[in-house]
């Protein structure tokens, strides 16, 4: 989920493909999330793969957040630097989290301010960058809950989520648009949509199955690294062509 952004920023245009806008990229990379977390947890529903008890009340806290994240969007994205340099710090913190946490020192879930905090920050991210929540959940259920029923009830947690951010951004992008046709890029979604439906089916089998989970946290950290660096090195690159610095060749 959090290669969507990045990958509608920074790689559309290194293949010629239009840029989007900050603000549309997030929109796509939400409304894609949705439908593909809502593919997974239809599988991850059926196998009972889901503690409902503990998802509805992290819904409690997380859905207005999103919606406050994704309310914010129009005001950030005067600045796509701006933007751009949130998501970046956000693939770094994600990447450190990861790739030092030790699951089995997480703290149990407790309802406490702590817990309420991290969800609330999570959330906001997901509304305001189409990723945030699930990074900040999934860690901490899996100290308390197998990991396949982990995978499950963070599912169960952003498909809601990301859902609602997505509805707000789709809503803001039409009014902004001035019509539902220029709003989004369906031709993009005519092929995102489908191969996260896919994927979402295919998740639930292989979870816990294939990779033992320290192997794909450790991996996620490498991609979330990669990220950051990849958005730090075009910040930096965009900063020196508009001060018109140039660099020293050979």
């Amino acid at each position: 989920a959090a290669l969507f952004s990045p990958t509608f920023l920074l790689v559309f245009p290194l293949l010629g493909c239009p840029q989007l806008d900050p603000v549309s990229a997030v929109a796509c990379a939400l409304i894609t999330e949705a439908f593909g977390f809502s593919s997974g947890l239809t599988g991850y529903a059926r196998r009972r793969l889901v503690d409902w008890q503990i998802a509805r009340h992290e819904l409690i806290t997380s859905i207005p957040f999103a919606l406050f994240g994704a309310l914010s969007v129009e005001t950030f994205a005067a600045d796509p630097r701006l933007l751009r340099t949130l998501y970046c710090l956000l693939m770094f913190g994600l990447s450190i989290q990861l790739g030092t946490q030790n699951v089995s020192s997480c703290e149990s879930h407790k309802n406490d301010i702590q817990v309420i905090a991290t969800t609330a920050l999570g959330a906001t991210l997901t509304g305001l960058l189409g990723v945030g929540i699930g990074e900040v959940l999934y860690p901490r259920l899996i100290a308390v809950l197998p990991a396949d029923r982990a995978a499950g009830t963070s599912v169960a947690v952003v498909t809601f989520t990301t859902a609602a951010a997505a509805i707000v951004q789709f809503v803001e992008l039409v009014q902004v648009q001035g019509g539902l046709q220029d709003a989004i890029p369906w031709s993009l979604l005519s092929f995102t949509v489908p191969g996260v439906l896919i994927g979402g089916q295919v998740a639930p089998l292989l979870a816990g199955r294939v990779f033992a989970d320290d192997d794909l946290r450790r991996a996620a950290s490498f991609v979330f690294g990669f990220v950051g660096a990849a958005f730090a090195t075009s910040l930096l690159t965009n900063y020196i062509e508009n001060v018109g610095i140039i660099l020293p060749t050979r």
